[in-house]
Formats: structure tokens, C-alpha cells, sequence
């Protein structure tokens, strides 16, 4: 009796003590905060992921085999070597759009960049020879603030027009719906015409053309030691000279509102240049990591970055590329700057193969809404 007695009052005193306790085990309110993580240079890159023995993020197959004999005998810097190297100064520092640095080897005759402020152009090639890998840096336009999404769009179709063909300015996708203040909807041809202006590539991308359904998506996001926020996603595809996405079109409704808008009618004769150059770039297969970066203190401050490779069968600068990434800081922690290749910035990017409007040759969102919120010329635009 003694005993049965002693164990009802334990079990009392447990339920008692459950109880008691159970308060403290309830989850706390809102969404539960999961640990941001810490972004590694190295994952978008699977020529080294792969000789450290990770998984292909794009699928085994031959081209892991073709990566693994590649890089056969070559062994990859570890974090430690390359800030060894850094410190013995084997690496430039280039500005990002004015807004970040970054660092690249120390071989002036393969590594050159141009800036204009609001972007830097890179290049890697061999001297005589047409790049083997890029780097276009560009730093967001207003629209980040209040659509952020069209924004990341926009750069996409500045870069490789395959990612996101048929993304709208939000007000402008209201003005097709309900017209604008003549109380007439702009055509669609026209809406996308004039968004291609608002590109530095005029939407024929850098050359670089992805394979549908290859891209990651925004695979590798991350905080870095220098206080930057990093989200990246890659694809697969092929690099050949740069084409016209709606060629025609746009150039007759350039050429027709350029009769009342003279920004306009200078674009116009930009594209037609366009046109009408041509590249020595042999088409071979490539890949892009396209994205942003930002600081960590302020997300609107930043810029987005798209770098290009040839493979060989595997990127010959990947390594490279990781450590540029991985370096990216503020221009407050720069230090002494690399001087840029040239002066002018369109003829540098031209003989690397890729034509781009100088600094605010683009038309920008508020002329775009300007020219769109005035009645249409008087010339029908012809089928």
C-alpha cells in the first residue's frame, strides 16, 4: 500500500511539474528566425566543387568527367593561399560601379576593366584573342526601390535576354490596361521596344544565350566576412556574337517616335550601328552566374554582376572568378585602385565583342512613362 501510494504521488508531482514547465516549451510568436548563411565562393563553380569531391549542382554526367580530367594534377588555392597571395600584392583592386571593390590577378595584359561609374566592364583573354571570360558589373537603377523584382528582371534581358523575355514596368503593364492620359494603351511592341531602350545592351544581352530550363534559379545566397550580401543563380548555354532579339520592330518604332522625341531618334541610329556590327566570336558552349550584391546595412545599395566563361571544356579562370567574389567590399576598404585599360568605355567593350550605350544613352523609366503618357505619332506603325 505504502508503495502504491509513494507512485501516485510521483506521477502526481511529474504531471504537476509538466505543467509548470509547459509554458516555457511554447514556441514564441512570429515565423521562427533561421540563420542566414555564409555565402562560399566556391559553389557556383563546379570545375572546383568538383575536384574537392562535391556534388555537380548542375547533374552528374560527362561534363563532371570532362571537369575531373581537366583539372587532372592541378591543385586549387585554399582560402588561406589565396589571401597569401593578396597580401604579397599578386592582386588588383577594381572598382565595381563605384560602389564596391573587388579583386583580380595581377597580370595587367590578361585582366583589364573599364568603368563609367555606373558600371565596370571585365575582361579575361590572352593578348590578340577575343575574351575567354567576362565580368559585367552594373549598379541598380532607381527602380529597385519600389519594384525590385522588375528591376532584377531588367538586368537579366540587359545580359541574356533568354531569362526573363516578357517581364513588364509595373506601371507600364497598368498603361497597357488602361491607357495612358490621351486615354489610348500603348502596343505592346511598342511598350517592349521602348524597355529594350532602357537597357545598356538595347536587349541583345552580352552574346551569351542560355539553354531553356537551365538556370538555377537563386541557388547560392549568403553573407560575407566584408558585410555583403550575395544571391547568384547560373545556366547553361552558348556564347556567340551578340543578336538582335525583335530586330525589325524595334527599329521601326525607334525610328518613328524618334520623329517626335529626339532621345528617341538618337537611339535609333545607335541600333542601326548595331545592326550592323559584327563579331569575330567563333558560337562555343558557356555559362553565366548572374546576380546581385549588396551590403548587409543598407540592401538597396548595391549592384548586379553577371560573369561569363567559356568552357574548355571547363572554364580556364574559375578559381579566379571564385576569388573576385569572394573579395567584393566597400569602396571604403579599397586602398589603391588598378587603372582602368582605357578611357573610352564603348570602344573598350566594342573590341572585346560587346556593344554597349555610353552612361545615360539608355532611356530611363520616367522618359519611358513620359513618351508612353503622350499620343502615339501619326504614322501607323505597319505590321
Amino acid at each position: 500500500m505504502i508503495m502504491r501510494f509513494q507512485c501516485k504521488c510521483l506521477i502526481v508531482v511529474l504531471i504537476l511539474f509538466a505543467l509548470w514547465a509547459l509554458p516555457a516549451c511554447e514556441r514564441p510568436d512570429g515565423p521562427r528566425q533561421a540563420p542566414y548563411p555564409t555565402f562560399d565562393p566556391v559553389q557556383p563553380f563546379p570545375e572546383l566543387d568538383a575536384k574537392k569531391g562535391g556534388a555537380n549542382p548542375e547533374g552528374s554526367d560527362s561534363f563532371e568527367d570532362a571537369i575531373n580530367q581537366a583539372q587532372e594534377g592541378e591543385e586549387l588555392p585554399t582560402g588561406d593561399e589565396n589571401q597569401a597571395l593578396a597580401q604579397s600584392g599578386s592582386y588588383q583592386k577594381i572598382p565595381l560601379a563605384s560602389l564596391f571593390v573587388a579583386e583580380v590577378p595581377l597580370v595587367f595584359d590578361e585582366w583589364q576593366y573599364v568603368t563609367d561609374r555606373q558600371s565596370t566592364f571585365l575582361v579575361h583573354r590572352k593578348p590578340g584573342q577575343m575574351p575567354d571570360a567576362l565580368v559585367y558589373v552594373e549598379a541598380f537603377s532607381p527602380a529597385i526601390e519600389n519594384f525590385p523584382s522588375y528591376e532584377i528582371a531588367r538586368f537579366q534581358f540587359t545580359v541574356d535576354p533568354g531569362l526573363s523575355p516578357n517581364s513588364i514596368y509595373p506601371p507600364l503593364g497598368a498603361m497597357l490596361v488602361t491607357g495612358n492620359d490621351a486615354g489610348e494603351s500603348p502596343a505592346f511592341d511598342v511598350a517592349m521596344a521602348l524597355q529594350l531602350a532602357a537597357t545598356r545592351t538595347m536587349g541583345r544581352g552580352l552574346g551569351y544565350q542560355s539553354s531553356p530550363g537551365s538556370f538555377t534559379g537563386w541557388k547560392w545566397v549568403g553573407h560575407t566576412p566584408y558585410g555583403m550580401d550575395i544571391r547568384l543563380g547560373r545556366s547553361q548555354g552558348r556564347w556567340e556574337e551578340q543578336r538582335l532579339p525583335v530586330g525589325a520592330i524595334v527599329k521601326q518604332i525607334l525610328g518613328q517616335y524618334g520623329a517626335q522625341y529626339p532621345e528617341l531618334q538618337q537611339l535609333a541610329e545607335q541600333f542601326n550601328q548595331l545592326s550592323q556590327t559584327q563579331t569575330t566570336r567563333s558560337p562555343g558552349a558557356a555559362w553565366m552566374v548572374v546576380g546581385s550584391i549588396t551590403r548587409q546595412s543598407n540592401l538597396s545599395m548595391g549592384v548586379h554582376i553577371a560573369m561569363v566563361c567559356e568552357q574548355k571544356p571547363v572554364c580556364p579562370v574559375s578559381k579566379e572568378l571564385a576569388h573576385l567574389l569572394e573579395s567584393i567590399r566597400g569602396l571604403d576598404d579599397a586602398g589603391l585602385l588598378a587603372a582602368p585599360a582605357s578611357d573610352n568605355y564603348v570602344e573598350f567593350t566594342s573590341q572585346a565583342g560587346v556593344e554597349l550605350l555610353g552612361m545615360g544613352e539608355q532611356v530611363n523609366a520616367a522618359d519611358m512613362m513620359r513618351i508612353l503618357n503622350q499620343p502615339p505619332p501619326t504614322e501607323e506603325l505597319s505590321e
